[in-house]
């Protein structure tokens, strides 16, 4: 790609959306030199229609910080970056983490190529019409909450001991396989049989199961906080190295006899 070849690492942006039969993932970057030594990613969207912690970040990243890598084998020069995320939209059905990845590649592209992948007038009312409903879906599906809503619950140390159980036949290595596949409905075959009325009841109170009964992402950081690997699963859901988690961490230590 010409265009890539001479780039003078002036600040260049690119938007993709990617429809296929039940695909559709649609993104804006914008990239620019990193004044570190290392590679960023920066999300930079609105929390409201397009938020961190639903599921495709992970795959995003890993696309977009290959780029570099492959920048730097081209130019012959180690080369640092900042992927700025501005923009994007979620569909309810027909978005997951494969397919962001694909729109994390055409909208690379777009930022040399604007004649590669453009977006015609469908596509944008598109964009708009599901912009428009994503709030409310967010909302009420207990995909989203603010860090307030997140503390609040996990100061429930009985909750957060509940949810622990409910998982304990699941490792940590299988609950990051569900989440990179973004397989919710098979993790929720795993613990529905645990589920009775009443904890269900309990649950959705602190918003720990989404209003289909899956479990939440404040469900899944009591189970982080249960098992002390808050690490392993910011992840997937955007906080991390928050000094308060560890406090939360703290009241679920392993206990040890005295003299131990």
């Amino acid at each position: 790609m010409p265009q890539l070849l001479d780039w003078d690492l002036q600040p260049v942006t690119g938007r993709a959306i990617y429809t296929k039969i039940e695909r559709y993932a649609h993104l804006e970057i914008k990239l620019y030199p990193s004044d570190s030594y290392d590679n960023r990613v920066i999300w930079n969207t609105d929390q409201t229609y397009f938020p961190y912690d639903i599921g495709i970040s992970k795959a995003i990243e890993e696309y977009l910080l290959f780029f570099s890598n492959y920048l730097s084998a081209l130019k012959g020069n180690n080369i640092k970056l900042i992927f700025e995320i501005t923009d994007g939209t979620f569909h309810l059905v027909d978005s997951d983490s494969r397919t962001y990845g694909y729109a994390a590649l055409y909208a690379l592209i777009d930022c040399f190529d604007k004649s590669y992948n453009s977006i015609n007038e469908f596509k944008i009312e598109r964009i708009a019409r599901i912009k428009a409903e994503a709030p409310a879906y967010f909302k009420s599906a207990g995909m989203h909450f603010t860090i307030e809503e997140l503390f609040q619950s996990l100061e429930n140390i009985a909750l957060t001991s509940s949810v622990k159980e409910l998982v304990s036949h699941i490792s940590d290595e299988e609950l990051s396989l569900y989440l990179e596949q973004y397989s919710q409905n098979r993790l929720n075959a795993r613990i529905k049989p645990k589920l009775s009325e009443e904890k269900i009841t309990w649950f959705n109170k602190y918003k720990v199961l989404s209003r289909y009964g899956h479990l939440s992402q404040i469900g899944f950081w009591h189970i982080a906080i249960a098992r002390r690997n808050g690490y392993f699963f910011s992840r997937y859901f955007g906080i991390s190295n928050n000094p308060e988690l560890k406090k939360y961490m703290d009241m679920h230590k392993p206990s040890h006899p005295s003299g131990q």
